[in-house]
């Protein structure tokens, strides 16, 4: 089950940093960022939901999500697919983040977070 928001009794910092993100990936605080798979690291990640399905490098993050559990939850960028691979409604196909992309997906929108142990090296 994919959550939108938990309650502010379980809400972690890794789920207000998936906020922060969709914010900015909204557009909410300009200007809106075009980010590619190849940018994070993504071109060629196995498309969740599809055995040989791979995520082009082309492909555009469109937003991000979490699964699981608030206290140690998966992460899952959608992406904008120009193959035609679809793996939800929205139209976009979800691969599972890593910290090494959550990091490189934070550098670049100009976010100060900390994913995993430690932060984004300088």
């Amino acid at each position: 089950m994919i959550h939108a928001r938990p309650s502010n009794t379980t809400h972690t910092v890794e789920i207000s940093q998936v906020d922060d993100i969709n914010d900015q990936l909204a557009g909410r605080m300009l200007p809106r960022p075009s980010i590619t798979a190849a940018e994070l690291t993504m071109a060629g990640a196995v498309v969740l939901g599809h055995k040989t399905a791979t995520l082009p490098g082309a492909s555009l993050l469109v937003r991000v999500s979490w699964e699981g559990a608030p206290q140690y939850p998966y992460i899952h960028g959608h992406f904008a697919d120009p193959s035609g691979t679809k793996s939800s409604a929205d139209g976009t196909v979800a691969v599972e983040l890593h910290t090494a992309a959550l990091r490189l997906l934070s550098h670049r929108l100009h976010l100060h977070h900390v994913w995993g142990i430690g932060s984004l090296d300088s």
